[in-house]
């Protein structure tokens, strides 16, 4: 479980009214990044997928798109706000990891990496759709929430284990072509 403390409901109740969000909109939370430990960043879905998707969910659905991510993440955000032709593609700038979480608690759908927050809008009971490369979908996946898994599950897969080694692909077309080849569709 994941609670929440009245400060961090009314953080996340001040940037809803600021953005003009209402309980009425459709809000969609986006999480680009991932750990970059050991090679980690190759898990990573590109940002300009995340794009492509913020653009059909805006387009199609009038989707309200909150960009998630760390400090160390903006440069992501920065990416995928530049190449959206969306004005409903908002980046979230929390400082904890509470009023992060206040913000997911607010999402009806949460798209994201296989990451930290995935975890954390699996605990709020948030949809997930959570975007899966090399790693073992049996053992990581979101937990005690409905979640879609997008993967290309490839004949290599899984090939990330916990283990001290950097993640590696010993595919010889197309490295990480699991995560790569991932399309927009597909996750759509």
């Amino acid at each position: 479980k994941f609670i929440l403390q009245k400060d961090d409901i009314d953080y996340a109740k001040d940037f809803l009214k600021e953005k003009s969000i209402t309980e009425d909109d459709l809000v969609i939370g986006f999480h680009p990044g991932c750990n970059t430990l050991k090679n980690h960043e190759k898990r990573r879905w590109e940002t300009e997928k995340f794009a492509a998707l913020a653009n059909l969910l805006t387009e199609n659905h009038n989707a309200k798109i909150f960009l998630f991510g760390g400090t160390e993440e903006q440069v992501l955000k920065d990416k995928i706000l530049s190449k959206s032709k969306s004005k409903n593609v908002f980046p979230v700038l929390a400082f904890s990891l509470r009023q992060t979480a206040a913000l997911i608690k607010r999402c009806k759908i949460f798209v994201t990496n296989d990451s930290s927050l995935m975890h954390v809008a699996s605990s709020l009971k948030i949809k997930t759709v959570a975007i899966i490369g090399p790693t073992n979908v049996n053992y990581i996946h979101p937990w005690q929430t409905e979640y879609e898994i997008a993967s290309l599950n490839l004949d290599c897969s899984p090939c990330f284990f916990y283990s001290p080694k950097p993640l590696s692909c010993s595919r010889k077309d197309i490295q990480f072509k699991c995560i790569k080849d991932l399309s927009v569709e597909l996750v759509y």
